[in-house]
Parts: structure tokens; sequence; C-alpha cells
């Protein structure tokens, strides 16, 4: 997956040609999936990191205050530092983190109808870099909406 991540991270960017081409804007809003997938979170800004929780946790927080279904779907995640170097000398390095759509509900095994069919919102930390090196970064979070719902259609 870190491979795959990397050349899609690098075909994002503005003056390459886009192979594959771009998909249309979702801005992170009522995305539906609909496949078992891997989903990655990257953000192209050198000042710009995932956060790591003070538990030691990852950067990704199911909210179930803004009335999110718990998390029983996406799990195997991964945090990695994918170089954008344009010479590969790993001088322009940057953080992502994928994690697996299982497409699986609260009451166990697959989302398999419309009854199972599960809201999440998301949240992603990001710690983001000053000016000036000796202050604390600041915290910025994303906080996209998304929905599971089946039956699971094949990758």
């Amino acid at each position: 997956m870190p491979d795959i991540i990397a050349k899609l991270a690098r075909n994002g960017r503005p003056d390459t040609y886009k192979d594959p081409p771009k998909l249309p804007q979702h801005n992170f809003e009522n995305i539906v999936w609909k496949r078992r997938c891997y989903i990655a979170i990257f953000v192209d800004e050198a000042n710009w990191k995932l956060h790591k929780r003070a538990n030691g946790a990852g950067a990704i927080v199911f909210n179930t205050d803004k009335g999110s279904t718990p998390n029983s779907s996406f799990f195997d995640a991964a945090d990695i530092e994918i170089d954008m170097s344009d010479t590969g000398d790993g001088s322009d390095m940057r953080s992502a983190i994928y994690f697996v759509n299982h497409l699986t509900c609260e009451t166990g095994g697959s989302v398999g109808h419309e009854q199972n069919r599960s809201e999440y919102i998301f949240d992603v930390y990001f710690d983001v870099a000053f000016a000036d090196p000796a202050a604390e970064p600041a915290k910025i979070v994303f906080d996209p909406g998304g929905t599971n719902q089946g039956p699971p259609q094949q990758p």
C-alpha cells in the first residue's frame, strides 16, 4: 500500500499528467462506500503532519458525539511517511495514514442491505507548524462524514 499511496500522492501534484485521471470533487461530503477498500489520507503540505495523540493513538477519531455510528468497519490502520522530493532522497517527507473499510456493521457481518447502512463521522487531526520553529504547532481538525451501505460489491 505505501508504494501505491506514494504514486497517487505524486500523481495529485498540479504539474503532473494525471494517471489515473482526477475524479470529480466530493469535498469529503456525502461519500458513499459500497466496496471493501483501502482509504488513505494525505495532505501535500510541508508544514502539515498527522497528529499523534498523547495516548499514542492515531490521527483518526470516530466522533460519536456528532452522531456517528461507532466504528465497526474501519480497521487495520498504518501510519506511513511518503517521500515527495523530486530526487527521492528523503528530503521532503509527508505523513499519511491508510486503513481498510471492511464494510461491516455494528450488529456483525457485512453490510448487506439498506437496513445495515452505517453513518460515519470521523475527525482527522493535523499538527500545522508555524514559521517560528519554537512555537507549538496548531491543531487542525477535518471532520468529513460518509456512509457505508450494502450490499458489498467486489473491489
